[in-house]
């Protein structure tokens, strides 16, 4: 209960939610919940109340750093986590396909290392010319 706890029942004003739930016989934290329901309309807060943000994201979103171009894989940034004293959460950057050998940028560069065209949760690789047997297949087109 916060400073800004008057409420109205069924018309009459109190000046608290205590007051009221001892004039109606209930307990405290029923008269707030009632007040808070839209089932119950004769119980209403006297004033505005604060909006707390409830069915907000109470966390803070991940730190992500974004794509960069390709780099040979040599640069891997951190995700931070900045809910938990700026805890690095994962590792993002290019990595090599160990299935086709191509390069693709990896959201997590140690769990996912397979490419999407490989079967893996990995982004879309850069596409070779020649010499491959992906690229071979894609030629018919």
């Amino acid at each position: 209960m916060g400073a800004n706890n008057a409420v109205v029942v069924k018309g009459v004003h109190y000046a608290s939610i205590r007051d009221a739930a001892r004039a109606l016989g209930l307990a405290p934290s029923l008269v707030e919940h009632r007040c808070d329901s839209i089932c119950w309309p004769r119980f209403k807060w006297a004033e505005d109340r604060p909006d707390w943000g409830f069915g907000q994201a109470v966390g803070k979103d991940l730190i992500e750093p974004r794509h960069w171009s390709y780099d040979g894989g040599v640069r891997r940034e951190p995700v931070i986590d900045p809910n938990r004293d700026r805890r690095v959460v994962r590792y993002v950057g290019w990595v090599t396909c160990p299935g086709c050998h191509r390069h693709h940028f990896s959201p997590d560069v140690r769990g996912v290392r397979i490419c999407a065209f490989c079967g893996g949760a990995g982004a879309q690789p850069i596409p070779r010319t020649s010499g491959h047997r992906q690229c071979e297949e894609d030629e018919d087109f």
